[in-house]
């Protein structure tokens, strides 16, 4: 199972559940959509970018990036001293505005690289967890650079208890999509909860603002299409009006702000009506990391930053989240056992996601039947609806990927039927037409495969391809 865990499934009564109406019984032709998914690299995390890259993603770029052995220099700091971002000012700079104070909690956490490594000596993360931070955000990639303490850090620091994150430093004078892949190659599946991967824009790589602009769209669409999670993007207003010239086009993606300043709130920046974390200072002094370091603020309480922002969270909210039919969640987002897809498990049901699908629940008796034959890896495959109510009103349903569905009543309880069968019984009428609801899953039989009905029986012969429908 590959270090997957999978509860067995525990359920409600279905007949419960309220019904959704108005979905049409064909699969839904679904985009990418978001998902929380990072790693770190070199160190004992698991699920590392070998399965956290969705299969039917982009192949990796052909492009040779230059690393420190090409003479890349690599930069340890998030914000160059000699940037006007990183220059202390009481106001906003240029004639703008600041956003509103903060009138909540906020959370505090650090950024950090091999700079916070002095001769290799390492970052004390249950200090840093003890001296109040709540998450931790690391370097991973730059050009073709990876920062060795990736992976341990990200791997400390979570067992230490912090959300965690990790960071791309963009170099816009080379490839951005085999940048983006060194990126998403770096990171992996990170044990929620974890934060957006970073695109650390700071540097215009002599590209004028539309140039610029075009490269950064193609490396968020590659991070995105490579892993199905919406970016993040670090960057100052300084250099956003400059080298960006105040695009107004990123309002998709959320915002890390580097502004130091003694405001209570950093400068309004184009694109964004809010932003998610405010780095505000080069030169924190933080328990179990040595000298001074970038810290931020996470604009919000402890329990909405350890929300994972993907797919899978955003339609756990849709579904009325703990208050709702899945119930309280029962640990991290993981990697599903092919290495295709991710789900995060609750009291009642999951969540499964899959580039090609997106994010779909499956819940309670269908839940427990799709178990029952082998998840994703069975003869369905992966949800590509939630449970809905038959046309008839009796019954519930999901189908799924493999051109299979697991029906169920009160009367018949809960049952898939896949393949050419299934086929026969659409064209049948479904539930509607004469043999009605399905009572026991597929089954072989001398000449092939069978699945009984409420009123007959459906067979495949496996010489002749052929179905019969019989009827009682």
């Amino acid at each position: 199972m590959h270090g997957t865990t999978r509860a067995r499934p525990t359920y409600r009564d279905a007949s419960n559940v309220r019904a959704r109406t108005g979905i049409s019984r064909r699969r839904p032709a679904r985009g990418l959509a978001a998902l929380a998914l990072l790693a770190g690299a070199g160190a004992a995390v698991p699920a590392m970018a070998s399965s956290a890259v969705a299969a039917g993603s982009p192949a990796s770029s052909s492009a040779v990036l230059p690393g420190p052995s090409d003479g890349l220099q690599v930069h340890d700091r998030m914000m160059p001293a000699t940037s006007p971002d990183a220059v202390h000012h009481d106001a906003p700079t240029g004639g703008g505005q600041s956003w509103d104070a903060a009138t909540g909690p906020v959370q505090y956490g650090p950024d950090v690289s091999s700079w916070q490594h002095p001769n290799g000596a390492a970052i004390n993360w249950g200090a840093v967890a003890g001296s109040g931070q709540a998450f931790a955000i690391v370097k991973a990639t730059e050009s073709g650079y990876t920062n060795p303490y990736l992976g341990k850090d990200i791997a400390n620091a979570h067992a230490a208890g912090l959300t965690v994150g990790a960071y791309a430093y963009a170099r816009p004078q080379y490839d951005a999509t085999a940048q983006a892949d060194a990126f998403v190659q770096a990171i992996g599946s990170l044990p929620a909860p974890s934060l957006p991967p970073i695109l650390d824009l700071e540097e215009a790589g002599g590209l004028a603002p539309g140039d610029l602009i075009g490269w950064t769209h193609t490396f968020l669409d590659r991070v995105q299409g490579r892993t199905g999670i919406t970016p993040m993007i670090y960057s100052g207003p300084w250099f956003w009006s400059s080298a960006m010239a105040n695009n107004t086009g990123f309002s998709a993606y959320p915002l890390w702000e580097a502004s130091y300043t003694t405001a209570s709130a950093p400068q309004r920046m184009a694109s964004w009506p809010t932003y998610r974390l405010w780095q505000f200072t080069a030169s924190a002094s933080i328990p179990g990391i040595a000298g001074g370091v970038d810290q931020s603020r996470f604009i919000g309480t402890a329990d909405q930053l350890a929300v994972s922002p993907g797919a899978i969270g955003v339609h756990y909210g849709e579904l009325g989240g703990s208050a709702g039919f899945l119930g309280a969640q029962q640990g991290g987002e993981q990697t599903a056992p092919d290495g295709v897809g991710r789900f995060t498990q609750y009291q009642y049901g999951a969540i499964y996601w899959t580039p090609a699908t997106g994010a779909h629940e499956v819940h309670g008796r269908i839940w427990a039947e799709w178990a029952a034959t082998g998840w994703e890896t069975g003869p369905t495959g992966y949800p590509v609806t939630d449970e809905m109510t038959t046309p008839d009103g009796v019954g519930r349903f999901n189908h799924f990927s493999k051109d299979g569905s697991i029906y169920w009543t009160a009367a018949t309880g809960a049952h898939e039927v896949h393949g050419a069968i299934r086929t026969a019984w659409a064209a049948a009428g479904w539930e509607t037409g004469r043999v009605g609801y399905p009572v026991t899953a597929e089954y072989a039989v001398p000449d092939g495969r069978a699945s009984d009905f409420q009123h007959g029986r459906i067979s495949w012969n496996a010489s002749s391809g052929l179905t019969a429908v019989t009827y009682s």
